[in-house]
């Protein structure tokens, strides 16, 4: 009896397994397409094209994407017979993920895929072939590395229409085009493509047999390599479509490299360092709740107010009615104040952060929620990323561009944005150690504190009025001259007067963000109110951030003397810290640094100096001969005149440190020739 019960129970269950399948593939099917090619990178934004079609009849429900514990949902209704598309852009954290994407109406699962992604290797190159005869371009794929990093050519075809976001782009280190018309591609397309090499990429583009293609649209007029953002474009007159000399391809791509570039490949994205050091603002963001000055001067007026009212009222009634309307009418002002000031609110939201405005801004931002009701939507609009630092629970949709809270319970949401304003233009003249010119404030707010980093320099600037400009003469003064990580930032913030908000979020930038062709910046806070969507209506909150801009350097002579820190090794190491490593770093025994220093393009270096020291070990240095293809020790001799020619080829310093003990990162100064009149470009 008990056996034939367990047969039909299990027959029974087979059943309804058996035709909840049927029923799901007789309602919808739907097919994910994953990456590029099936390839993801981590840490970058990876397309998820999903298809989805009814069938005998419509479908209401919701698509879902589940991957690393992250949760993206949309809600869906398409009618009987019909076929949608949906785009999703995440990012994948972890090499070992698994991607499921189902679609759900109410608490039944419709139908559910699982995805294993192809994960590229950390330091892989990946290239986009652009081009009508892409397989013609294959032979780049053949290429065993950059410089002396051994590392996997990856080939994956462009679409035609370009098709991705500039986040999903970014996944690329190198694009060819070769027998492409670029002026066919719509004109936010071609834009998006300088816009990524803006942002460290190589552009190679063939100029030869198919130039009249090429050289068309964004790219017309060029004749020669052209330095642009933090990225190099080169056109290669002997074309690439089928050109079979490899060594010749692999020269250019190793002499046209640029630090941002080289830096994505050797040490790849840092967006989940990014996110887990970004605990260390939340109580940055959580200061702003404190009353500030102009919040106390409101209310101490309202308070001489609501006396003089008393007052007045007792004087002119002389009884009661006068004191009670006083007092109501007081009181109902009090109020005004609070509500007016953002004390009294149903939300409270804060947000603190870093803003960098090279070729096009990044903000990096940390908001603390605090709601008031479960349910909760807040507009992610104009961020491309998003990600809890808790376990609380929430779904964001990619689509709509919004995050559903569903708890009470705090909320740290860190975020990554794009920053619509034009590269601000601040320029400087550095000839023999004294540096002049006009700084000005880009932004329409006041910066505080602000100040100047040129190379080993910090300089106070003070506050700037938006829109302000100070005209500056200083002679550098090499106040961060080889220090280590603590005293770089103690010596900047006792420079400029920094108070403890100010010095976390300079850490954060220093170790999480810092980047750029030349270390030569110009760094201030600001802080106000800025407006967010919650529920559906704009939300004023109090935000504190500092603000980072590029400030471009030339010289009055055309012979150039480049001081200390101003160019910034890219830094190879045997495991990824969890911060970046500028100043300082231990070595362990057996352990080794590769340190790459990409020189400005239109500069002829004809010395180099190096400064390091070691502390509690010893340390070898060894300088690469690309001439002998082998690794030297370093000399002085060897990093001058005819001798330097050796080491440089076009090509980035590349110093090799080995040994035990608290390293300094080198240092170089760079004497050379520059055209009169040009800008350091690195």
């Amino acid at each position: 009896m008990n056996n034939s019960r367990m047969i039909f129970l299990l027959m029974t269950l087979a059943f309804i397994i058996l035709y909840g399948q049927v029923y799901a593939d007789a309602l919808v099917s739907m097919d994910v397409e994953m990456g590029f090619e099936g390839i993801c990178r981590i840490g970058e934004f990876n397309p998820i094209k999903i298809t989805i079609k009814s069938k005998e009849q419509e479908v209401q429900g919701h698509l879902m994407v589940e991957v690393d514990g992250m949760i993206y949902s949309h809600p869906i209704n398409i009618s009987k017979g019909v076929k949608k598309v949906y785009r999703f852009s995440i990012p994948i954290i972890k090499a070992n993920t698994e991607i499921k994407a189902s679609i759900s109406r109410a608490k039944d699962t419709i139908v559910t895929m699982d995805i294993s992604p192809k994960i590229l290797v950390s330091n892989s190159v990946l290239v986009g072939f652009l081009s009508e005869a892409s397989e013609k371009l294959y032979h780049i794929k053949s290429i065993e590395g950059i410089l002396m990093e051994k590392t996997d050519f990856i080939g994956v075809n462009l679409n035609e229409d370009l098709d991705y976001s500039l986040q999903e782009l970014n996944n690329f280190n190198i694009i060819v085009v070769d027998n492409f018309i670029i002026a066919n591609l719509k004109k936010d397309k071609q834009q998006m493509l300088m816009d990524w090499t803006n942002n460290g990429g190589l552009l190679l583009v063939g100029a030869g047999k198919y130039r009249h293609k090429t050289l068309t649209g964004i790219l017309s007029g060029l004749n020669g390599r052209k330095k642009t953002g933090l990225g190099t474009v080169v056109p290669i007159k002997e074309g690439l479509e089928g050109n079979k000399n490899i060594e010749m391809i692999k020269d250019i791509i190793d002499s046209n490299i640029t630090a941002k570039g080289l830096d994505r490949i050797i040490n790849g994205s840092r967006i989940n360092e990014q996110l887990q050091s970004a605990q260390d603002l939340q109580y940055v963001a959580d200061s702003l709740f404190k009353p500030d000055l102009n919040y106390m001067l409101s209310l101490t007026a309202f308070l001489i107010l609501y006396i003089l009212l008393i007052t007045g009222a007792i004087i002119w009634r002389k009884g009661s009615r006068g004191i009670v309307l006083a007092t109501v009418f007081g009181i109902i002002m009090f109020f005004y104040a609070l509500i007016w000031s953002g004390v009294i609110q149903k939300n409270k939201v804060v947000c603190t952060g870093i803003s960098t405005y090279e070729e096009y801004g990044i903000s990096y931002s940390l908001n603390n929620i605090y709601p008031y009701k479960e349910k909760m939507l807040l507009d992610l609009t104009p961020h491309f990323y998003s990600r809890e630092l808790t376990n609380s629970k929430y779904a964001i949709d990619p689509v709509d561009g919004r995050i559903i809270y569903d708890t009470k319970e705090p909320h740290y949401l860190f975020q990554k944005g794009i920053i619509k304003q034009e590269k601000p233009q601040i320029k400087l003249k550095l000839n023999e150690e004294i540096l002049r010119g006009e700084i000005f404030n880009p932004l329409a707010v006041k910066l505080y504190n602000s100040f100047l980093i040129v190379g080993d320099t910090a300089i106070s600037i003070g506050d700037i009025d938006g829109g302000g400009k100070i005209e500056i003469k200083y002679r550098l003064d090499h106040n961060l001259f080889n220090i280590g990580n603590y005293n770089y930032i103690t010596s900047i913030s006792q420079n400029a007067g920094l108070n403890k908000y100010h010095i976390e979020l300079l850490e954060y930038y220093h170790e999480q963000i810092g980047e750029g062709a030349l270390n030569c910046k110009l760094l201030g806070f600001s802080s106000g109110d800025k407006k967010i969507n919650i529920n559906g209506k704009a939300e004023k909150i109090k935000e504190l951030r500092l603000n980072v801009f590029p400030v471009t350097l030339s010289s009055e002579s055309d012979e150039v003397s480049i001081p200390f820190r101003l160019i910034q090794p890219v830094v190879k190491c045997n495991k990824k810290p969890l911060n970046r490593i500028k100043n300082e770093y231990t070595l362990k025994k057996g352990e080794e640094l590769e340190l790459y220093y990409v020189m400005p393009i239109n500069m002829e270096p004809s010395e180099i100096t190096i400064h390091t020291r070691v502390e509690g070990g010893m340390m070898e240095l060894e300088v690469y001969n690309y001439n002998e293809k082998q690794w030297e020790t370093v000399t002085s001799e060897k990093l001058r005149g005819d001798s330097l020619k050796d080491f440089i080829q076009d090509k980035p310093l590349t110093i090799k440190v080995r040994g035990s003990g608290r390293v300094l990162i080198p240092q170089i100064t760079v004497n050379g020739f520059i055209n009169l009149g040009d800008e350091l470009n690195g």
